[in-house]
């Protein structure tokens, strides 16, 4: 996804000046017997994505009022948590659009054409979605299926490639 900037528009994931990276104040912990893993010394769930990898962790800059990042782009640099969002799925486009008054999450499949938009009315979130597929139900049944069997680490994880398509197991 692109992003506007003062002279034209920019990839969402590109770090902007302004955006600073945080210390990198780790430790190594044991996570089973001969298995160390290297944590933050105050890392909580958000450090880490879906697969347990951790990611660094830098500032934002304030959005504008399209809800994009402002700041002039460093074009040499990624911002990792908008570089983690494009990475988990990389066929899917993310915007913000503002419609009838709220300012809406679109995500766009653009391989099948689906796609899924989300708004917080008062506090609970409000999705509508179209397409072949049912993008918002497809990533929320991935996440129960992750949750269901304890929220497995990445070492967890078998992804299988066949000519008719991967499958993710844990």
């Amino acid at each position: 996804m692109s992003t506007p900037t003062g002279g034209g528009l920019a990839p969402f994931v590109i770090q902007r000046r302004g955006e600073e990276a945080a210390p990198a104040d780790f430790v190594f912990t044991r996570s089973r017997p001969g298995r160390y893993r290297l944590r933050y010394i105050d890392e909580d769930p958000r450090d880490r994505d879906l697969h347990g990898v951790l990611w660094g962790r830098c500032s934002f800059n304030p959005v504008d009022d399209q809800g994009c990042p402002t700041g002039e782009p460093e074009w040499k640099m990624m911002h990792p948590f908008r570089q983690r969002i494009q990475s988990a799925t990389p066929h899917v486009q993310r915007l913000t659009m503002n419609r009838e008054g709220s300012t809406e999450e679109v995500l766009i499949d653009v391989t099948s054409g689906s796609w899924a938009a989300l708004y917080d009315d008062s506090g609970r979130w409000i999705v509508r979605q179209a397409g072949p597929e049912n993008l918002w139900d497809s990533i929320e049944e991935h996440l129960s299926h992750w949750h269901a069997a304890g929220t497995p680490a990445l070492e967890e994880f078998k992804v299988t490639l066949a000519p008719d398509g991967q499958s993710l197991r844990w």
